[in-house]
C-alpha cells in the first residue's frame, strides 16, 4: 500500500500529512470534492506495523516496493506475454499500460509490500523479496509464467481515462468503414 517508514512519513516534506484523493487515476487534494466518487487514502506507517508485529512475535520476512516485488516475480515475462495473445492493438496497449502502472516509479510502483510471519523458519525464501529465486531462474531457463489476467469491459478503460481523446472508436466515426 501507500506508505513508508517513519523517518520518511514524519519528515518536514510531509508536514501537511499524507491524505490524498484520486479521481479517475488523477490525484486530487480536496477530500470533500466529489463525495462518494473519488478514492481517499493516506500513507501507512510501516515502522509502526513492524513494531506492532514484533510485539506479537511476528518477524519481518520481507519488505519491498511493489515494483521490486513484481519484478522479482517475473513481471517482464507477464508483460512480454501480451504479444503472444490474440488481442487488438488497443486491447494490447491498454493492458500494457495497466501492467506498467503497477510498477511505475512515483506511483503504484512505490507501494510497499510487507510480509510478516510467526513461527516460521528463519531461512524462508519468499520469491517476491528475492531478486534471484527459483521462479526467475525458471523463466530464464525458458519456462514461462501463466499469462497475466486481462482487463475486461467491466474494468475502467485506462487509455480513455488517461487520454480522453482516445475514448472514441473508429467504428463510431465511420460505421461503414468510409473515411471522409
Amino acid at each position: 500500500d501507500y506508505g513508508g517508514l517513519a523517518p520518511e512519513l514524519y519528515s518536514p516534506q510531509l508536514r501537511r500529512g499524507t491524505l490524498r484523493c484520486y479521481y479517475r487515476h488523477i490525484r486530487q487534494s480536496n477530500p470533500y470534492h466529489r463525495p462518494g466518487q473519488q478514492d481517499i487514502t493516506a500513507d501507512v506507517d510501516f515502522t509502526s506495523l513492524m513494531r506492532s508485529g514484533e510485539q506479537h512475535r511476528l518477524s519481518v520476512v520481507g519488505f519491498a516496493t511493489q515494483r521490486q516485488f513484481l519484478h522479482n516475480l517475473g513481471f517482464a515475462s507477464f508483460l512480454s506475454s501480451l504479444h503472444e495473445r490474440p488481442l487488438s492493438q488497443r486491447e494490447r496497449d491498454t493492458n500494457r499500460m495497466a501492467l506498467l502502472e503497477l510498477v511505475k516509479p512515483g506511483n503504484m510502483g512505490d507501494f510497499k509490500v510487507l510480509a510478516q510471519a510467526k513461527g516460521m523458519d528463519g531461512d524462508m525464501e519468499l520469491f517476491g523479496f528475492t531478486p534471484d529465486n527459483p521462479l526467475k531462474r525458471g523463466i530464464r531457463a525458458g519456462r514461462h509464467l501463466p499469462q497475466a489476467p486481462l482487463l475486461s469491459r467491466e474494468h475502467l478503460d485506462l487509455m480513455s481515462a488517461r487520454y480522453p481523446h482516445l475514448s472514441w472508436e473508429w467504428e463510431e466515426l465511420w460505421p461503414s468503414g468510409e473515411e471522409s
